[in-house]
């Protein structure tokens, strides 16, 4: 007999603009999950044009996503699963940093599950932005 499924799953969202100038200038994406020995499988992409990372485990480190010019009127979309593997705590967190733009900018989104072996889902969408 198969054993059911209980773990239970949350989803934290995140939708924001990033703005980006009339340039040339690299941006750069960095997605960090945590916390201590948590689990997690990242995808990431631009949304109709370029898949970024498909199934990473554990953190993307930095890389150059297009130019500002390149990505302007463009969609990030980061979707993250942070399975609770530890013992030490029931927090996870997920932080998107992208540089290169108008400003650096860090989104920071955190939740704590109930039991161990719960999971979270983050779903984050970024448009890109020339003011």
């Amino acid at each position: 007999m198969a054993k059911k499924d209980t773990a239970a799953k949350e989803t934290i969202a995140l939708d924001t603009l990033y703005l980006v100038g009339d340039t040339d200038q690299s941006i750069a994406l960095e997605v960090i999950t945590g916390g201590i020995n948590q689990t997690s499988t990242i995808n990431v992409e631009i949304i109709g044009s370029q898949i970024i990372a498909k199934g990473i485990q554990g953190n993307l480190p930095q890389t150059t996503i297009g130019s500002n010019k390149e990505l302007q009127g463009k969609i990030l979309s980061v979707t993250c699963s942070i399975a609770d593997t530890s013992r030490d705590t029931n927090y996870t967190e997920l932080r998107i940093r992208l540089n290169g733009g108008i400003l650096f900018m860090e989104y920071p989104l955190f939740a704590t599950v109930a039991e161990e072996g719960d999971s979270v889902n983050y779903v984050c969408v970024v448009r890109f932005f020339k003011p």
